[in-house]
């Protein structure tokens, strides 16, 4: 194929000629569906979750806007986003502000409600965002559990979780109860 590595360094150097330098990537605000599941996400990688929360389309751009950079920065993969426009998805989240639009909550372990660590508005600067999301990480309280205590404490709760993804392969434990052989 190639003689060595200069005529592969070279074949290589022809080709990338024809492609465009590095394009800029345009990152967005990294929300997920709702603000429900993603107090279960933060809850399950025992992260804080912040929230954009306004009945204003303008607004929340805004407020996501600002958050954006943090979420693809230092702050990658620590927290957890959602954003809400309208109340009703933070009935389960108690001392929210009627005037926050941010808002950083650190779930409970079983993504069911959780508590407000932190709450600006959409005119809050960049130094009070990351002084928010910092305080945040010191704050949260991290939970080490093993997964069949975890599940069995919840159970004990009344906390059952259901997939929206059927599990076809319930893994080591057999099937289901529902799906074992009877004698």
């Amino acid at each position: 194929m190639f003689s060595g590595p200069d005529q592969m360094a070279a074949t290589m150097n022809r080709i990338a000629a024809n492609y465009s330098g590095a394009r800029q990537i345009k990152h967005t605000y990294p929300a997920l569906a709702t603000v429900r599941l993603a107090l279960n996400v933060a809850a399950c990688d025992q992260q804080p979750l912040v929230i954009v929360r306004s009945s204003s389309e303008d607004e929340r751009q805004q407020c996501k806007s600002k958050l954006t950079k943090y979420a693809w920065s230092d702050f990658r993969g620590q927290f957890t986003f959602a954003e809400s426009k309208s109340d009703t998805e933070l009935v389960s989240l108690k001392g929210i502000n009627k005037q926050s639009n941010i808002i950083v909550v650190d779930p409970d372990p079983y993504g069911q409600t959780g508590v407000v660590l932190s709450q600006l508005d959409s005119s809050a600067t960049d130094d009070e965002i990351s002084d928010a999301l910092n305080l945040a990480l010191l704050t949260h309280q991290e939970r080490t559990s093993e997964a069949p205590v975890h599940i069995t404490n919840g159970r004990r709760r009344g906390i059952f979780w259901k997939t929206q993804i059927p599990v076809t392969d319930p893994g080591r434990g057999g099937p289901a109860p529902n799906q074992r052989r009877r004698p």
